[in-house]
Parts: C-alpha cells; structure tokens; sequence
C-alpha cells in the first residue's frame, strides 16, 4: 500500500475543501501559479487536488522537474 494510512473519500474530500479555502484566502485563484515541492504522500495529493480546486490551471510539479535534471 502506498499510504501508511487510510482515508474516505469523504475525508480526502473534506481535507482538500480546507487547503482550497485557504489557498484561496491568500489570493491564489484563476491564472495562478503554484508550486508542489514534497515527495509523493498524501500530502502530495491533498496539495494537488486542493489546488485545482483554488481554480488555478496551471501546476507546476517541482519535484517532477527535479527528477528529470
């Protein structure tokens, strides 16, 4: 298993509605750029659904980058 944990989908679901809420707080929105720089992890997913759901199209996967140097 690739998580140490489980969660629902309601819990992911919940869990990306508070970080999306406080990315938005913070002025990210539509034409936005944001950074993801963790290891794949929950977390990891969290950030990434959370941002898309801010309303920002565009992701830039940092860590994805630094693989491929």
């Amino acid at each position: 298993m690739l998580f140490s944990f489980k969660v629902t989908y309601k819990e992911l679901d919940e869990m990306t509605d508070v970080l999306a809420a406080k990315l938005r707080s913070i002025g990210v929105g539509k034409n936005s750029i944001v950074g993801i720089m963790m290891e794949r992890c929950l977390e990891y997913t969290i950030s990434y659904i959370a941002i898309h759901k801010a309303g920002t199209y565009v992701i830039i996967d940092i860590y994805s980058l630094l693989v491929k140097v």
